[in-house]
């Protein structure tokens, strides 16, 4: 028999408790950004310092400077991208795209130009295992993503989680290319091809979280 209007809605009020106003998607996405930014250069710092004058490097090698800021603007770009989606009437806009557009755009081409190029390297500040701090860092930035998507309305888990692991892994192998040794193949292979490997375990997490979330909706229905 179905419910009555009444005994539907006061089974409403018992269920569901209000979470509160959402902070701003742009004010979301700056304190996630910094505040992983800021983790993720502590943890580097404990293990082994970032490798002796890398700033100098990055005036020798205008390229390597270009490439470390237009990552960090994409994982930027990317949590903004996130954090829009998880609210019901906001979208990328067409600034957003043309910005991240630009962004990987310019990390592209300085990419391929590192690697292109005859560009002098060095071993020094080279870390052991750089690959794995890669991916560990990135990893540990998830709680934090995970606690803003989930007072959020999320419409496709899979694509946040691929999109939450590559705004994470961004900022670990953009600031890795500053920690450790300045090889641009090595950088290919041990910093940016870990992004590949996170963005597959982000749409496995993002496939689980949408079971836990469907879950928990049936029981409280």
């Amino acid at each position: 028999m179905p419910k009555s209007k009444d005994t539907f809605i006061s089974e409403l009020v018992e269920s569901y408790k209000p979470t509160g106003r959402l902070w701003p998607s742009k004010v979301r996405a700056a304190v996630g950004f910094i505040g992983i930014l800021a983790a993720q250069i502590l943890m580097l710092f404990l293990v082994q310092p970032f490798r002796a004058m890398w700033w100098e490097d990055m005036l020798r090698h205008p390229h390597l400077g270009v490439e470390v800021v237009a990552g960090l603007a994409l994982s930027l770009l990317s949590f903004l991208y996130l954090f829009r989606s998880a609210v019901p009437g906001e979208t990328g806009g067409s600034w957003l795209r043309l910005l991240s557009g630009a962004a990987l755009g310019a990390f592209l081409a300085a990419l391929y130009f590192g690697l292109s190029s005859d560009t002098p390297t060095t071993a020094e500040g080279a870390r052991r295992g750089c690959e794995f701090e890669v991916i560990f860092y990135a990893l540990l930035a998830w709680p934090w993503l995970a606690f803003f998507l989930y007072r959020g309305l999320v419409q496709d888990w899979k694509r946040a989680g691929a999109v939450a692991a590559l705004a994470a892994g961004l900022i670990s192998s953009s600031l890795m290319q500053l920690a450790c040794m300045y090889n641009p193949w090595h950088a290919f292979f041990f910093h940016y091809l870990p992004l590949v490997v996170l963005m597959l375990v982000g749409i496995a997490a993002g496939s689980a979280a949408r079971g836990f979330v469907e879950n928990r909706n049936k029981s409280v229905k």
